[in-house]
């Protein structure tokens, strides 16, 4: 019996210290690194101007919009529509996990190029060449796939 009581303490003891850390510590330094850091590259964000190059989406509601978004660029400036709503690619029109995924593949930010191109009047290769700048490579070599992060791109966009 008193080694059980012992047992519970312990726990109980735990989950206060946890309890603090995790409820109290952990979120007060999220917060502090929010703002410290004035431009958030590891956090997703929801570009939906057309000089921007759009990110994973931050909702599962706005995958229609940004389908219809596309296609109606493409065919306001004659531009062919490559895709038809199966053939996108899968993380151009669906959000991550948690919604705040920064990345996209390479392929995403490939398809955006011409878009991209046309609103902010700057040459093909050169948002090509911001595409390599904000390309990522696989974590640890073999880990995930090569991605872009759409924050570092559109940073270099803005200027």
């Amino acid at each position: 019996m008193d080694l059980n009581l012992k047992k519970i303490g312990q726990s109980f003891s735990v989950l206060i210290v946890m309890s603090v850390v995790l409820g109290g510590i952990y979120p007060l330094g999220i917060y502090i690194a929010s703002q410290t850091f004035k431009r958030p590259v590891l956090l997703g964000q929801d570009f939906t101007d057309p000089k921007f190059f759009w990110g994973r989406l931050i909702s599962v509601e706005e995958k229609k919009n940004r389908i219809e978004r596309y296609n109606t660029f493409q065919s306001k400036h004659n531009l062919p529509n490559i895709f038809s709503e199966s053939e996108f690619p899968l993380d151009f029109i669906s959000n991550s996990a948690s919604g705040l995924d920064p990345h996209i593949s390479l392929q995403s930010a490939k398809i955006q190029i011409d878009r991209v191109s046309r609103e902010t009047g700057r040459y093909r290769a050169l948002l090509e060449d911001y595409i390599a700048l904000s390309t990522e490579e696989r974590g640890f070599g073999f880990l995930g796939q090569v991605r872009v992060n759409v924050v570092k791109l559109n940073l270099l966009i803005h200027g």
